[in-house]
């Protein structure tokens, strides 16, 4: 297996790049040590274990690969993916191949969150900066907990947009 993983944040948004593969060289199989499977008997790699059916296939190389972009709420991705193809025997035991598979995929989304706007007034336990708050002389809050908390609500529009994503 090998992947490969690069990011870059730009003015423009986050770029990100992402890549796995994987190479099968050898799937040695006891109960396929038949003259049908080729050269090299019961190993597996790049064919089939049901002869004539294609129901399955040893693949020696598959891969998948992306970009995505980030910025302000919108997210957008390309996949590429890639199976090989495989050997496999007609039921008269000629050989076939299967050829291999590139499949394209694309994901564009926007989350709603990034429309909400930043609290204005910090509570303590729940807000980022502690120099956010209000203190008196011994370094206590001036508000006790429960007021604190009583002072923190949450907007209508922010309890219908945060977490909302379309895709």
């Amino acid at each position: 297996d090998f992947g490969l993983y690069y990011q870059r944040p730009t003015p423009w948004g986050t770029f990100t790049s992402q890549t796995q593969v994987t190479y099968l060289d050898e799937f040695l199989f006891p109960q396929f040590i038949f003259a049908e499977f080729g050269p090299r008997p019961g190993n597996l790699a790049g064919r089939t274990t049901d002869p004539g059916l294609s129901n399955e296939g040893w693949y020696k190389w598959k891969g998948q690969s992306s970009l995505e972009w980030t910025w302000k709420g919108f997210d957008l991705v390309t996949i590429v993916r890639f199976i090989d193809g495989f050997n496999e025997f007609t039921p008269n035991l000629h050989q076939h191949w299967v050829h291999q598979t590139w499949t394209f995929d694309g994901l564009l989304s926007y989350d709603f969150t990034a429309l909400l706007p930043v609290e204005e007034q910090p509570v303590p336990g729940y807000a980022k900066s502690p120099k956010d708050f209000v203190r008196g002389k011994d370094g206590a809050p001036l508000e006790k907990a429960v007021a604190q908390t009583s002072n923190y609500h949450r907007t209508v529009l922010d309890h219908l947009l945060r977490g909302t994503i379309i895709t």
